[in-house]
């Protein structure tokens, strides 16, 4: 899973338009796990 989570982060920071939809949808949750960790 960790994997997934930063080949995902990286083909988002990659795509600038699909960055933002991305960070509605998972981010909340996820990003903010991994932020504080």
């Amino acid at each position: 899973m960790i994997n997934s989570v930063i080949g995902t982060m990286i083909a988002v920071s990659s795509v600038p338009e699909i960055k933002p939809i991305m960070v509605k949808m998972k981010a909340p949750k996820r990003a903010n796990n991994n932020a504080i960790k």
